[in-house]
């Protein structure tokens, strides 16, 4: 087993710490220019340039247990998925990255984009599911424009 396996990159939004596998974090950027979809509501997610190819970003709220209210500017994006010259998936935009931590040997919930829960440095960290956050956004994408 690799010893990256057992790796986290631990991010902040919305005041929550969250976590994703290493494994599944393609890069962090600096949050770049978005720009909207026009068949989708602006709350939902946008669109950027990322590497010469279209990168969908979906705002937290979609995929994560975080109010829009609760969130401040976001000052960095998370590209998932995708490995070596595949671009990345998908983009989340994130208040800030706290960096590198040892996963949680929490239990899995029974569903949702979380995977395990624990405790890093006193806080309740949630480490999600690259393939359920994708999996959501791209129900989330299909929904009717009307039922956003």
């Amino acid at each position: 087993m690799s010893a990256d396996a057992d790796r986290v990159l631990v991010f902040e939004v919305g005041g929550i710490a969250w976590a994703l596998p290493i494994a599944d974090v393609r890069e962090v950027a600096d949050l770049p220019p978005l720009c909207a979809v026009p068949t989708l509501p602006a709350l939902l997610a946008h669109v950027t340039n990322h590497r010469g190819d279209a990168l969908p970003v979906v705002t937290p709220t979609v995929v994560l247990d975080v109010r829009e209210d609760r969130l401040p500017p976001a000052t960095q994006l998370l590209v998932i998925g995708g490995s070596g010259d595949e671009p990345g998936r998908l983009g989340i935009p994130v208040d800030r990255v706290l960096g590198l931590a040892r996963a949680p040997q929490g239990r899995r919930p029974r569903e949702g984009v979380v995977r395990a829960r624990g405790t890093l440095d006193g806080r309740m960290l949630r480490v999600l599911d690259a393939a359920q956050l994708l999996a959501v956004t791209e129900k989330a994408f299909g929904e009717p424009r009307g039922r956003l």
